[in-house]
């Protein structure tokens, strides 16, 4: 199963739509949030090793803590909040589940 994603900054007010986490039924590969580092913006991909890309799965990209929310998908971790936000380079970009599929 995934999940459908908004993402948003609490400082600057960047919005993120159509975001994906998870896999489907069919599809064993994960689609995750991820900085794409040539543009700066944060989309979905398929996981996998790449240069161009940062997962937002990776402890480097949200700040942790004991109190954090995390969003599950078999055996990754997303954090529901205090992810790097690539518009004002400060670790205030929020996941919100919105919607769930296969």
């Amino acid at each position: 199963m995934a999940y459908f994603l908004h993402g948003s900054c609490w400082i600057c007010g960047e919005e993120y739509e159509g975001l994906v986490f998870g896999g489907g039924f069919m599809n064993h590969t994960p689609i995750v949030p991820a900085l794409d580092k040539e543009t700066s913006k944060v989309v979905a991909v398929a996981y996998g090793e790449t240069e161009r890309y940062r997962y937002y799965t990776d402890p480097s990209m949200y700040e942790s803590g004991d109190d954090i929310d995390m969003i599950q998908w078999n055996d990754l971790y997303l954090s529901a909040e205090q992810n790097y936000c690539p518009e004002c380079e400060e670790f205030s970009m929020d996941f919100e589940v919105t919607g769930e599929g296969d």
